[in-house]
């Protein structure tokens, strides 16, 4: 058995930046220290690393947190990321100069990890994810963006994937179940159209409100998910714990 954390939307600004009243260094620090009690085989980084922008010292900061941990971490990007400085910075592979996606197995278990950053995918991604998935059986997919609108109004009008129609052509016509683990909605929820089961899981930033158009924040809980992977098995769970907020002075 194999486990991997999957973290999403860390939302990590400037030292003293206003990150709207939320601690996102510790709600940061607070997961790993859950994380690294449950002792996984791997760490998912779902992407949105960034608060707003990205900047070359939160990478530096977040892989210096990243670097004594005893298990190998993988990111993808978020619409706040610069891929190109996470690769640079955190040292990591991609198949493309311009992207930030790739390969991992886990065990029997082929995992793709996609770059969405810009809601949409280049046509050297789309062609790389057909060759991949032509390899597979049962898969599992990381990327930041749901590839389906997701029913969180604010999110599925103002902020999804620009290219739906053609993800889904290709995820949708697979023989064999893939698992979908994607977060930038800041939400907890998940979407079924087979073979596809996607699970979005929530920010360690906030949870925004899904009952109405306009912004709204729902709650400050934070979580990660358990991902555990056997033969001809996947399991996952949602552990949740209370963020933190800054104490105005």
């Amino acid at each position: 058995m194999m486990r991997l954390a999957f973290i999403t939307d860390l939302h990590i600004g400037p030292p003293h930046a206003d990150t709207y009243g939320v601690d996102v260094r510790r709600n940061f620090l607070d997961i790993l220290q859950q994380i690294d009690q449950w002792q996984p085989d791997a760490l998912i980084i779902g992407g949105d690393l960034c608060f707003r922008e990205p900047h070359a010292a939160i990478y530096e900061w977040i892989q210096s947190q990243l670097a004594s941990r005893p298990y190998p971490t993988y990111p993808i990007a978020g619409n706040h990321d610069d891929a190109s400085m996470m690769v640079q910075i955190m040292q990591l592979h991609s198949e493309s100069a311009q992207e930030l996606f790739y390969r991992r197995d886990f065990a029997q278990w082929p995992a793709l990890f996609l770059d969405t950053s810009k809601a949409t995918c280049s046509e050297e991604q789309y062609v790389w994810i057909e060759q991949q998935l032509h390899t597979m059986q049962e898969g599992i997919i990381f990327l930041h963006h749901p590839p389906f609108p997701a029913g969180v109004p604010y999110m599925d009008i103002n902020h999804a994937f620009r290219q739906m129609e053609r993800i889904q052509s290709l995820v949708l016509t697979h023989q064999y179940p893939l698992y979908l683990f994607c977060g930038h909605y800041h939400v907890s929820l998940s979407i079924h159209r087979a073979p596809v089961h996607l699970h979005i899981t929530p920010s360690l930033f906030f949870q925004i409100r899904r009952d109405q158009e306009d912004f709204g924040v729902d709650h400050y809980r934070i979580g990660f998910r358990q991902i555990e992977l056997g033969t001809g098995w996947l399991r996952h769970e949602l552990r949740n714990s209370p963020g933190n907020r800054l104490i105005s002075s």
